[in-house]
């Protein structure tokens, strides 16, 4: 969660959650399937989980960590230490990179629901790949959080400057990698609700992986009663957790 001057994670609360992140990252570099020779961009590393997975496979390659967040990228160099393998870059997808690594994959898990503009992240990351390079990515899609966005409108009407998401859909995704230059494209939708049964748990996760973007933009004394508000409001501990997974392939010509 941002601290209370900060527009930053909070990266130790961040690990300590229970993570079904791990879950979605293993599903990704399932279907990437790295190789020990392989050039691998992790695309909003975060704390560097799934670098440090990649890391263990590609002996003979590399890892450029690429995130936005200063405080996530302390924690990864924290976790992962120094390793000559591993190249860690601040960068923030939704905007033009002028970056010159040319990798053989790129993989994203729970990063690209904070990019309000997709079509501007695929292309950095078609950029980014050599020619033959593979994408694989997850994140919040269409109908992801419903429960908890319906709560919020129904406390902040339209709140466009809470509006920090961007849950998109499968054709609105195909379209956008198309655009990039992507091809070999498939997209899908998958539920994967999770259910918190401990309140103090399930109040920490919504504040810390959720709402953290929201909750930093009420003054100090008012978070602790809106994400309250936001708790009884919502119809069960659950999270309906709707993703967005895809896989792509930059041309070899």
């Amino acid at each position: 969660m941002r601290g209370e001057d900060s527009n930053d994670w909070d990266p130790k609360s961040y690990d300590s959650m229970p993570l079904p992140h791990l879950r979605w990252g293993d599903r990704v570099l399932s279907a990437l399937h790295p190789i020990p020779t392989d050039f691998v961009l992790d695309a909003g590393c975060g704390t560097g989980r799934d670098t440090a997975k990649v890391l263990e496979i590609v002996t003979s390659g590399g890892v450029i960590a690429l995130d936005k967040s200063s405080s996530m990228l302390e924690a990864l160099r924290s976790k992962v230490g120094d390793n000559e393998r591993l190249e860690i870059v601040m960068g923030d997808l939704g905007s033009e990179l002028e970056l010159n690594y040319r990798c053989d994959a790129a993989f994203s898990v729970a990063a690209l629901h904070w990019v309000k503009d997709h079509q501007i992240a695929f292309s950095n990351l078609f950029r980014l790949l050599k020619p033959g390079g593979r994408l694989v990515f997850d994140c919040g899609g269409r109908g992801n959080i419903a429960s908890i966005e319906g709560v919020l409108r129904s406390l902040l009407g339209q709140w466009p400057q809470f509006d920090v998401w961007n849950f998109a859909g499968v054709l609105e995704t195909k379209e956008n990698l198309v655009n990039a230059g992507f091809a070999d494209i498939t997209v899908e939708l998958i539920k994967d609700t999770i259910q918190i049964d401990d309140r103090k748990v399930f109040a920490k996760y919504i504040s810390t992986l959720v709402l953290p973007f929201h909750l930093a933009q009420l003054k100090v004394g008012e978070r602790a009663v809106f994400l309250k508000d936001v708790i009884d409001r919502l119809p069960s501990q659950e999270i309906d957790y709707v993703r967005l997974f895809a896989k792509a392939t930059r041309p070899s010509t």
